[in-house]
């Protein structure tokens, strides 16, 4: 069983991707991953940067049709975080502060 604190997750492209391109490595263990979240009643969290660019993964290696069904399935049930340049530009001082000593994404 999966812990999901706070009863819910944040969802980047790399889950979306993997949860909807059968040839994707991580497949299998998205879909584990998304039954477990939808049993436990666990809401997904994520940003309209992450649909767009899950939405254009999905067209350029996957198929037209996935990238819409992906805006049309999965953009209605998730939360989706809005926030300012403030929020871009702190994301940045962090990122710049603490990248040289870790391994971040941005």
């Amino acid at each position: 069983m999966i812990e999901f604190p706070g009863q819910r997750a944040f969802c980047d492209t790399s889950f979306f991707f993997a949860s909807l391109y059968p040839k994707d490595v991580n497949y299998n263990r998205a879909g584990e991953i998304l039954k477990e979240a939808h049993d436990q009643e666990i809401s997904l969290w994520t940003t309209w940067d992450i649909i767009s660019e899950t939405a254009t993964l999905l067209l350029y290696r996957f198929h037209y049709k996935a990238a819409i069904r992906f805006l049309d399935e999965m953009k209605t049930v998730l939360n989706i975080i809005r926030y300012d340049d403030s929020v871009r530009e702190e994301a940045e001082r962090v990122f710049r502060l603490f990248s040289r000593a870790k391994n971040l994404s941005y």
